[in-house]
């Protein structure tokens, strides 16, 4: 009787580092939250009448949580830019090493 089939081992994932350092997003995520602060702060009547006024401060504290992730996230990025920078070494103006 032939031995069953055993599948191959497994190869352990190799993950690649992402290229991006999320300033893009961190930027599309505030200004969001503050287009729709905008818009409570228009309707705060209605909002008012329906008992949903928390959604102004909603707004604020993404507002605040995303001035604070844009901070950390440009720091980090100039912090990746500096460390590629010394990784590949000075240069010199034609280019070559």
């Amino acid at each position: 009787m032939p031995a069953p089939h055993e599948p191959p081992a497994a190869q352990p994932l190799v993950l690649e580092p992402v290229a991006d350092d999320g300033v893009r997003a961190t930027v599309v995520g505030l200004m969001l939250w503050l287009l729709a602060g905008v818009a409570c702060l228009l309707l705060r009547e209605q909002l008012a009448d329906r008992g949903s006024q928390w959604w102004v401060w909603t707004c604020l504290a993404g507002v605040g949580i995303g001035l604070g992730m844009l901070w950390f996230t440009r720091r980090r990025a100039r912090a990746y830019r500096e460390h590629r920078g010394a990784a590949t070494g000075p240069r010199s103006a034609d280019g070559r090493g």
